[in-house]
């Protein structure tokens, strides 16, 4: 559009981008009779939002606005705390715009991607229901697709365990086995109706935890209730889908 304006061979040296922080290597890539594009190299500090870019040849001027994305970054996450009612993933970050893809770590590479509504979409958060995230995700690192930009995370995020299997009933200063994904990623917690069993230290004499973090065995609390268990990792707080009744 500015070739247009102009009507003639536009020059690096007639081009001018304020502000111009963060922007270096400015060159006329391609320059057709209604257009002209621009190649240019854009720093990691440079800040988003809108450049104006003008071009003056022999001292006519014309100019259009050129806008800068934020660049899409992941820092951080948050997990889920189902016994609060709260079954929603969070991921920290910047640059984040519809349409946004989101993809886990699986064993051998990546999870297909989870495309998230526009109301999950926040420029510095997404917000991924429990239930969009696969049950082979494992802890590693996320690929994000958003607004054009791919970006994987250098950190790792770890998913919600699962609670797959729990026996309906278990005895007071017992052994029981839970089965599931993810109890190996950071256990904090277990908890039943009116006992808690914390790590450290875990586990005790008689439980287990398998080293794939799909099943552990814990000692019932003497002082246990009959309800749910919710077991605490890296990626939150989940609770059995059924009861145990405690005998």
């Amino acid at each position: 559009m500015l070739a247009h304006r102009i009507g003639r061979s536009i020059f690096d040296s007639q081009i001018t981008i304020q502000p111009a922080t963060g922007i270096s290597n400015l060159v006329v890539s391609q320059q057709q009779a209604t257009s002209l594009r621009l190649a240019l190299t854009l720093d990691p500090d440079a800040a988003a939002g809108a450049r104006t870019v003008k071009i003056v040849v022999n001292n006519v001027s014309a100019q259009d606005t050129l806008s800068i994305l934020p660049g899409l970054t992941v820092t951080g996450f948050q997990g889920v705390n189902v016994p609060a009612a709260n079954k929603i993933f969070r991921i920290q970050g910047t640059g984040f715009a519809a349409p946004t893809t989101v993809q886990f770590t699986k064993s051998g590479g990546l999870t297909d991607p989870i495309l998230l509504l526009s109301q999950n979409i926040g420029a510095t958060e997404l917000r991924i229901p429990m239930e969009q995230i696969p049950a082979e995700a494992t802890k590693g690192p996320v690929q994000i697709q958003s607004n054009g930009q791919v970006r994987k995370s250098n950190a790792d995020v770890t998913p919600p365990a699962r609670i797959t299997n729990m026996p309906l009933q278990g005895q007071r200063n017992s052994p029981l086995t839970i089965s599931g994904t993810g109890f190996a990623f950071g256990l904090t917690a277990i908890a039943f109706s009116g006992g808690t069993v914390s790590k450290p230290p875990f586990p005790r004499a008689g439980e287990s935890l398998s080293p794939d973090g799909s099943s552990l065995t814990v000692t019932v609390p003497g002082t246990a209730a009959a309800g749910v268990v919710s077991i605490t990792t890296d990626g939150g707080t989940v609770s059995s889908a059924t009861s145990l009744s405690v005998l």
